[in-house]
């Protein structure tokens, strides 16, 4: 089941979160020490419910989306992250350090700093901002359909955050020249802009009800969103494409670099992109729509569907799906990927273990956010 640290969305706090029984014991260790003399990874004292299955995955994308990981400023990540590396490598008591303080110092590092470089990333491009940017962002570029001034803004605006998204969320083990990151950029909002300006004209010409055409309309900043995540992820992400990635052994050892595995990474990333913007612009659409139309059908005056109440439901209606949709999209896989080395190039199937010598059935990497 999920019973894990974090507890109900963004709403819990440290006292209400439930405790993690080991199955070896009838109640939870109390000190880091006591949790590794019962051996305990470190994954099941810093993600109780585990990463294995999509619960415990879901749960560690919500604690990274948690609004208020924003707020942290850079000398408490930076102290939090000292004590974390004390942790791991056993430099201070670890019989004084509590399971829970170590799952906030985890939680914390987590949340606000790359798993590569180890640089702190600036709060509005950390994963606990999108909540707010994206219920913002969607918002406007639904209401601009139609108007193409507003539609070339906000776009632009969009693919600008994404391009400083994706730099800083990507994998760092391959590094990327300013010309690639300068095609990326007006790649993606040439990409986006033409979707969206030409979806328009499309749809006005379908022979369909104007419900469906409305709904449809509405719709078009998706399709042109997809479109440009796509471009926009794999220019930014190009140079692992050409170089590879960096592969590790399950004890993170480095084992080479493989063009296979960026192409896993960058592919899983911009299904889980595209899929987080699914429901949020698609369910409020159809849902205000059903509400207009039922609306019209009444002949009370005081049950009309004013714009007002229609742009209330609307914001709310994305707020609620943006909500759960993030950490849900961004958990479908892994943000540590593994693959099979038959499945890697030729020259990368028989790799062996630098420290034991034995082949190794199972490669690790980052897959990126």
């Amino acid at each position: 089941g999920i019973n894990a640290e974090y507890g109900p969305f963004f709403l819990m706090s440290d006292k209400q979160k439930p405790n993690y029984v080991h199955p070896n014991q009838s109640s939870e260790p109390k000190t880091v020490g006591e949790a590794l003399a019962l051996g305990q990874s470190w994954e099941q004292i810093f993600y109780p419910a585990g990463l294995a299955t999509f619960g415990g995955r879901f749960l560690r994308l919500a604690d990274m989306c948690n609004f208020p990981q924003l707020f942290h400023s850079y000398d408490y990540i930076r102290s939090q992250k000292k004590l974390l590396s004390e942790i791991k490598n056993k430099e201070i008591d670890l019989d004084q350090v509590t399971t829970r303080q170590a799952r906030k110092a985890n939680s914390v590092v987590t949340a606000t700093v790359h798993p590569q470089t180890g640089d702190i990333i600036p709060p509005l491009l950390r994963m606990s901002f999108q909540l707010p940017y994206n219920v913002g962002m969607c918002s406007a570029l639904m209401m601009a359909v139609g108007n193409v001034p507003a539609t070339i803004f906000f776009h632009w605006c969009n693919q600008t955050y994404n391009v400083c998204l994706n730099y800083t969320h990507r994998n760092a083990s391959s590094q990327n020249s300013n010309t690639r990151l300068a095609i990326s950029y007006a790649g993606a909002v040439t990409t986006s802009l033409t979707a969206a300006l030409g979806l328009v004209p499309l749809v006005n010409k379908l022979k369909v009800n104007p419900s469906t055409k409305n709904i449809l309309l509405k719709a078009s900043p998706l399709f042109a969103l997809s479109v440009a995540n796509l471009f926009n992820i794999s220019f930014m992400r190009s140079a692992e494409i050409i170089q590879g990635i960096a592969l590790e052994t399950a004890d993170g050892e480095y084992v080479g670099r493989s063009k296979t595995a960026a192409y896993t990474a960058i592919g899983q990333t911009v299904i889980s992109r595209v899929l987080a913007n699914l429901t949020p612009m698609t369910i409020p659409n159809i849902v205000v729509e059903f509400l207009r139309q039922s609306a019209a059908k009444t002949p009370d005056p005081a049950k009309t569907f004013s714009k007002r109440k229609e742009n209330s439901i609307f914001l709310l209606l994305v707020f609620l799906n943006f909500w759960y949709s993030f950490p849900v999209a961004l958990a479908i896989f892994p943000q540590t990927a593994s693959l099979k080395t038959s499945a890697l190039e030729p020259e990368l199937r028989n790799i062996v273990s630098p420290s034991t010598g034995k082949p190794v059935e199972y490669v690790y990497f980052q897959k990126g956010l």
